[in-house]
């Protein structure tokens, strides 16, 4: 498929949501095993293959043309993701929790089940706006917080700057002890058998849209990159101190290159800012 074919179905923007199943008890048990034959396979590009995944529920592109071995997989997910949720979720469930006690996952298997149970809830979720997103995913623009707040249907707060440790795993790990591991949700064997990095927030439609769309941790909005560019332009101001020669501010760690990018659209000439590589971040989300 050509870019401008696949910029043309982002425009038309037709979501496709997976047909639902209805299996009898003996294919539910072959979910099960398809779920665990698929978690044995090593993926080495987990992280690209949900950005397709992603693109691949919103239309934006079509599963058949991913070939090989990723496009296995990727029918492999999709056929999960059709599923009726709890059918997913006791597939999940058996992987996770098959007997007391659960113990944290390897990184690599958590990543697969944490994928698939916060995409069927990106999916499923009434109040995440999908006709909207498209505007998000577009790298060469920022939005405002509230857009960000409107297309996920979130009540409004405060952006964070920061990443903190998932507060719920204490109670979490209590009401295991108490209760066992059948008495918990899918979402909270997540908890449990996160390994110790994971950061809080991972289960929200919106963290899993934007780890796949645009950052893999922040939310570039407007309100973040005119305060950024402003700060940069007075540092830059006091740094030079008269002189004319102004000091130069280096990005570390500038990835694709797209917050020098939307830095230069507000900084309107006053300084420059440069990625170590010079490209303009493509609208593509992948």
């Amino acid at each position: 498929m050509s870019c401008c074919t696949r910029q043309a179905m982002r425009q038309q923007w037709r979501f496709r949501r997976a047909s639902h199943s209805m299996l009898s008890g003996a294919q539910a048990v072959s979910a099960t095993g398809m779920l665990l034959s698929w978690m044995k396979v090593p993926l080495r590009q987990q992280g690209l293959l949900n950005a397709v995944l992603l693109c691949s529920l919103l239309g934006w592109m079509n599963p058949s043309d991913v070939d090989g071995d990723s496009g296995i997989h990727l029918q492999t997910m999709l056929g999960l993701l059709s599923l009726r949720t709890e059918e997913l979720h006791l597939a999940l469930r058996q992987w996770m929790a098959p007997a007391n006690p659960v113990v944290p996952l390897p990184f690599s298997d958590w990543l697969k089940l944490k994928t698939l149970f916060v995409a069927k809830r990106f999916v499923e979720d009434p109040c995440v706006k999908h006709a909207d997103l498209h505007q998000l995913a577009d790298a060469t623009k920022v939005w405002p917080w509230c857009h960000w707040l409107d297309a996920f249907g979130l009540p409004q707060m405060q952006a964070r700057s920061y990443q903190s440790p998932d507060m719920r795993l204490p109670i979490v790990r209590q009401r295991a002890e108490i209760s066992g591991a059948c008495a918990l949700s899918v979402e909270d064997l997540l908890v449990l058998t996160a390994p110790a990095n994971v950061q809080d927030g991972w289960e929200t439609p919106l963290a899993w849209f934007v780890q796949n769309s645009s950052h893999m941790a922040e939310v570039f909005t407007e309100e973040g990159v005119t305060a950024l560019a402003m700060y940069l332009a007075r540092r830059q101001q006091e740094l030079a101190n008269g002189r004319e020669q102004r000091r130069p501010i280096v990005e570390v760690g500038s990835g694709s290159g797209r917050l020098a990018y939307l830095l230069n659209q507000k900084l309107s000439g006053r300084m420059h800012a440069r990625p170590a590589h010079r490209r303009r971040p493509s609208a593509r989300p992948i």
